[in-house]
C-alpha cells in the first residue's frame, strides 16, 4: 500500500537546525527550506515555465532591494538570472529562471509594462508599447 504525506499550503514550519525541508507556499507552489530557513520555490520543469510578474523590478543582483518589501514581492536579476521572491520582510529566496520564461516588470506601472523572455542566457526584451501613428490625410 502506498503512503502519502500531505502538507498544508503556506503553513509549514522552519526546518530544524542543520536540516532542509519541503513544503508549499500560500499559492501552492512547491518550495524547499534550506538550513538557514530560507524558502525557495522549486521549478517543475522547462515544458511549462510559470510567467513572472516582477513587482520589485529587474536589475543587477547587487541592486536587490534591502528594505521596503513584503512576502511574495518579486525581483529578477539580469546578471545571475535568478528569480528572487521575498519570504517575509527581511528574507529573499531564489531560484533560476527557466528557458522560455516570460517576465513582466510592473515596478513603474502596469499599463504596457516591459516584457522579457529568458532564452540563451539573456533576458530578451519583447516590444510592448503604443505606436504613435502619423496623422493621415482625410
Amino acid at each position: 500500500m502506498a503512503r502519502q504525506v500531505n502538507i498544508s499550503h503556506g503553513t509549514h514550519a522552519a526546518a530544524d537546525s542543520g536540516a532542509s525541508g519541503y513544503g508549499f507556499d500560500s499559492s501552492g507552489q512547491p518550495t524547499i527550506t534550506d538550513s538557514s530557513n530560507v524558502d525557495t520555490i522549486l521549478q517543475t520543469g522547462e515544458n511549462n515555465p510559470s510567467n513572472i510578474v516582477a513587482n520589485k523590478g529587474i536589475g543587477l543582483e547587487a541592486d536587490l532591494p534591502s528594505s521596503g518589501y513584503v512576502a511574495g514581492d518579486t525581483y529578477i536579476t539580469t546578471d545571475t538570472f535568478l528569480i528572487y521572491i521575498a519570504s517575509d520582510s527581511v528574507t529573499w529566496g531564489s531560484t533560476s529562471l527557466v528557458k522560455g520564461q516570460l517576465v513582466t516588470d510592473v515596478l513603474n506601472g502596469t499599463e504596457l509594462p516591459p516584457i522579457y523572455q529568458y532564452y540563451n542566457s539573456i533576458l530578451m526584451p519583447i516590444a510592448n508599447y503604443v505606436v504613435e501613428l502619423p496623422t493621415l490625410p482625410e
